[in-house]
């Protein structure tokens, strides 16, 4: 007989829960790169060979595709974060410490102290035109004094969000509202009109406290100081904590391993390499079954946290290695200067035309000379004949890689396809007829 109590969410609440979590993930996307950006001024304190202590839980579920309404302590763990209480390092890392039109208002005393210590971040490049024409220039950030002499104005700093500049010195301190504090946009007199802030008594004011609470910051003798140094070892935990997780999607790539498995609950069969790992290095590694401890307690005061275990995450890490990896790529490029282009194309399971795009370059080192075929990545076109490759390829892959066709390519490899190595309308006879001369077609027969 049934006791009219549901075992099971229904599809609408599941899809509720899964929005909602969904949202929240959104929230914390970009925060890696902005966490490690952050220095850390002592990395070899974040490992530690203590033993681990405490007994490790036989199930925290990363997912809640399959909710319960067990109340077991082996059920410990969803990866929900649409409530409960965000660690004050993760809230920091969520802003965007460059532009001062995104800064919360007011700051509040943990983030007045953060942007402080990092000082401005001033832009120097893609500042865009106005309709009168004109745009802000880098040499406003300098100043000219009596004896000719040029120094930084350290307190101005260019918005790219909305286009005006800030004194983020008056911004964080003045009690006087004026326009440097929320955002100046008159390009024609902003030179006069920074060379009058820069001599008010009100700037001068804010610059005399940025600079003494500067100066506590590194001494370490703030009022809160026992808040400032559990904040240093938040931050620090936090920062071992993913640079664990990133070591592991390292390993996992560089082997081409699978990183899901069927399931999304840690200590669980099939549970994917990933979180496999994760449980094997908690057994060795105290910062890993410290963090893994601290997820189960917050779930058991209903107090849920981040923990970078989901699949979104997951692939926020595999996106910030491959945009080094290609980095690094495009710098040896740069180096070689020529090279040839290989383009294959396929359609997958889905029955998407994927088109693989490489180089062939000549790498020169110290020790030796080699060549070298790097990949660049997997590009879904719509439109498979030579003339579409080729707008394909011209208009939005070389862009993407900053790369110029007509002066540094020199070659081409395709298979035997009609639209890519035909003589009369495939691919390599479009971009022979933009630059005869140069490119050289080689066909190269894979299939």
């Amino acid at each position: 007989m049934s006791d009219g109590t549901r075992k099971k969410l229904s599809g609408a609440q599941n899809k509720k829960r899964r929005l909602e979590r969904e949202s929240e993930n959104g929230k914390l996307k970009g925060s890696i790169t902005k966490f490690l950006g952050v220095k850390c001024s002592n990395p070899n304190s974040l490992s530690s060979n203590a033993e681990p202590s405490p007994t490790l839980p036989e199930q925290l579920h990363i997912d809640d595709q399959q909710p319960s309404t067990s109340t077991k302590q082996e059920d410990i763990l969803e990866t929900n974060t649409n409530k409960g209480n965000v660690t004050e390092a993760v809230i920091a890392v969520d802003v965007d410490f460059s532009d001062p039109a995104t800064w919360p208002n007011p700051l509040g005393h943990r983030l007045t102290e953060i942007i402080v210590s990092k000082g401005a971040i001033q832009i120097t490049e893609n500042f865009p035109l106005e309709e009168t024409g004109r745009k802000f220039l880098t040499t406003q950030y300098m100043r000219t004094l009596a004896n000719s002499e040029k120094v930084n104005r350290d307190w101005l700093v260019y918005s790219k969000k909305v286009n005006v500049v800030f004194c983020i010195f008056c911004k964080i301190f003045s009690l006087q509202s004026h326009k440097l504090m929320f955002g100046y946009s008159n390009l024609r007199h902003l030179s006069a009109n920074l060379s009058r802030h820069e001599n008010s008594m009100e700037h001068l004011k804010c610059v005399q406290k940025w600079y003494e609470l500067k100066s506590h910051l590194i001494k370490k003798c703030t009022i809160d100081q026992v808040k400032q140094k559990h904040f240093e070892m938040e931050k620090e935990r936090w920062r071992a904590i993913i640079k664990r997780m990133i070591c592991i999607v390292q390993y996992l790539a560089g082997q081409n391993l699978a990183f899901r498995g069927d399931s999304q609950k840690l200590y669980h069969p099939n549970n994917g390499n990933f979180l496999k790992l994760i449980e094997m290095l908690a057994k060795f590694d105290s910062v890993i079954l410290e963090h893994l401890n601290n997820i189960r307690t917050s779930k058991q005061l209903n107090q849920n946290m981040p923990h970078y275990l989901e699949n979104t995450f997951q692939n926020e890490f595999i996106s910030l290695l491959s945009k080094n990896v290609q980095r690094e790529i495009l710098n040896c490029l740069k180096i070689a200067i020529y090279y040839p282009i290989i383009l294959d194309g396929t359609p997958d399971a889905s029955h998407v035309e994927q088109l693989t795009f490489g180089i062939r370059f000549v790498h020169c080192s110290s020790q030796e000379v080699e060549i070298r075929e790097q990949f660049l990545g997997f590009f879904q076109v719509t439109n498979t004949t030579g003339e579409g490759l080729f707008t394909f390829l011209t208009k939005q892959i070389l862009p993407k890689f900053d790369t110029d066709l007509q002066d540094i390519m020199r070659g081409q490899g395709y298979d035997n396809g009609a639209n890519m190595s035909g003589k009369r309308v495939g691919l390599q006879t479009q971009i022979r007829m933009l630059m005869p001369e140069q490119c050289l077609c080689l066909i190269q027969p894979t299939h």
